[in-house]
């Protein structure tokens, strides 16, 4: 979707120029770049790449369809959804900025809020939901293509873990910039921090990795995901010093350990996963396992006994949040807000 509110709020991402045109072509008051669109989504990458860039670009993460459309939020992307909703509060009245989209599926998600919501990430896959109902623009994050104080909200979900430290720091300006005075981003991602329940969580995917071993599981895309982790912060000492580096102060803070989630995800999901398609191919090979895939979100769209059981363990995955929220663990939910000068908390809460 191309909006002309949108329209309004672009900028040119090498010189923060006006853009002037249709969504088709549009062009830079300014230093004079001409930007071609698409009919659902606009092209404002910068000319000059960045020295580190996303390995998912790569088509290898968006076989067989995978992002062509949004299912409903379901285990651990379940729990993301719900603390974003508990930390934002979206409403009709804001502009909301989602980092590193990917397929737009928490954009998606949001659209009952009626805020306007703004998706940017830096390669087209798109889901049909997304292209359809919110706006959505290829760019990349450290050079947002937007004018100052023209969003009201963000959020990142599984983005920061990808940048460099750099790479970070410079989104997190660009976020500063472009969000209104007061501003608030929500973020999940990680430190280089241990829970106290380590050993239960190790055990959980050592029993996974020996699933897959012996073939009764698929982890293939797990791993995938995973292989293009920088991991920039150390702490949540590192995490606040950057954070105040871009203008930002911790408002808020939950520590997240994936225990139960780590138990539905990469045991339970799997190991049925497989019987699946077991049951349904002679043989258990990757195109079986996409097809596999490919019958789950059918079946979950229609809301059957396959949601209902993913549900159950959503909110199973839900007491990960409930019962260790305040336990100090590497993974955590916050809420970032574009720093007036005013000190404000800086714990869990």
């Amino acid at each position: 979707m191309i909006s002309s509110r949108l329209l309004g709020i672009v900028r040119c991402p090498e010189c923060r120029g006006v853009l002037d045109g249709q969504a088709r072509t549009l062009t830079c008051r300014s230093c004079g770049r001409v930007f071609e669109g698409q009919p659902d989504y606009l092209l404002l990458a910068p000319g000059a790449s960045f020295e580190h860039t996303t390995k998912f670009l790569s088509e290898s993460f968006h076989t067989a369809g995978r992002d062509a459309t949004v299912a409903p939020p379901l285990l651990s992307a379940g729990v993301r959804f719900k603390m974003l909703q508990r930390f934002l509060r979206l409403d009709p009245s804001e502009a909301v900025l989602d980092l590193g989209c990917g397929s737009g599926k928490f954009a998606v998600w949001n659209l009952a809020s009626g805020a306007h919501l703004v998706g940017i990430d830096a390669g087209p896959f798109f889901a049909a939901e997304a292209r359809a109902a919110v706006d959505l623009i290829v760019g990349d994050l450290r050079a947002l293509p937007l004018a100052d104080a023209s969003m009201t909200k963000a959020y990142s979900l599984d983005v920061f873990e990808h940048l460099s430290r750099e790479g970070l720091l410079t989104t997190l300006r660009e976020a500063n910039r472009v969000l209104k005075p007061g501003g608030s981003l929500f973020v999940y991602t990680h430190v280089a921090e241990r829970t106290p329940l380590q050993p239960l969580i190790q055990l959980i995917r050592a029993a996974s990795q020996s699933l897959e071993r012996r073939g009764l599981a698929d982890l293939s895309y797990d791993k995938l995901r995973k292989s293009d982790h920088l991991n920039p912060l150390q702490s949540f000492d590192d995490l606040r010093a950057v954070a105040a580096a871009a203008g930002f102060r911790i408002a808020k803070l939950t520590y997240y350990t994936p225990l139960f989630s780590g138990l539905a995800e990469n045991l339970v999901v799997p190991v049925a996963a497989h019987m699946w398609t077991r049951r349904k191919f002679r043989n258990v090979d990757s195109q079986a396992v996409e097809m596999t895939r490919a019958h789950a979100k059918t079946a979950i769209a229609g809301r059957g006994v396959v949601y209902r059981a993913l549900s159950a363990l959503t909110s199973l995955a839900m007491l990960d949040v409930v019962l260790f929220g305040r336990w100090r663990a590497g993974p955590f939910f916050a809420l970032l807000v574009k720093d007036d000068g005013e000190s404000g908390p800086q714990g869990a809460n």
